[in-house]
C-alpha cells in the first residue's frame, strides 16, 4: 500500500462534498508528512505529485489550503489537474497570459506562483 493511499481511502469512505481536515489530521491518517506540506502551499496543489494523485483517485480536490491555521478543505469533484495534461487531451488551450489568468482565476489559483488561493483570495505563497 502506498503512503497516501489511506488518505484516498479516507476521502472516499467521505460523505458530503467538502471535508475540512488540519494538517495534522492528514498526517494521522498517512504517517509523517514532508516539512512541506505544513509550510508551502504548492504541496497541495492539485497536479500530478503522489500525494495529489491519492485525493483525485478518490474524487476530491484541495479547494484551500490556510497555512497559518494549518487547515486544508477537499472538496468532492475534480478541477482539471495539471495544466500540462489538460492541454494534452486537448481540454484546454492556452494562447496567452490572459487566458493563463481566467484559468487560475477558474480554479482558485495563484496566477503568479500556481498554488491553490484561499477563499480570500489572497495567496499565502506570494500574496499575490
Amino acid at each position: 500500500m502506498a503512503k497516501y493511499d489511506a488518505l484516498r481511502d479516507h476521502l472516499t469512505a467521505r460523505s458530503g462534498d467538502t471535508v475540512n481536515m488540519t494538517i495534522a489530521e492528514v498526517e494521522q491518517v498517512v504517517g509523517n508528512l514532508p516539512p512541506t506540506a505544513w509550510n508551502t502551499r504548492a504541496w497541495w496543489a492539485n497536479d500530478s505529485k503522489v500525494q495529489a494523485k491519492a485525493w483525485r483517485a478518490a474524487g476530491w480536490h484541495v479547494d484551500s489550503v490556510m497555512l497559518s491555521s494549518q487547515r486544508v478543505v477537499f472538496a468532492r469533484g475534480e478541477v482539471g489537474g495539471t495544466l500540462a495534461a489538460r492541454i494534452a487531451a486537448g481540454e484546454h488551450t492556452v494562447t496567452s497570459r490572459a487566458a493563463v489568468q481566467r484559468a487560475a482565476d477558474d480554479e482558485k489559483f495563484c496566477p503568479t506562483c500556481y498554488v491553490a488561493v484561499p477563499q480570500s483570495g489572497i495567496c499565502d505563497s506570494c500574496a499575490d
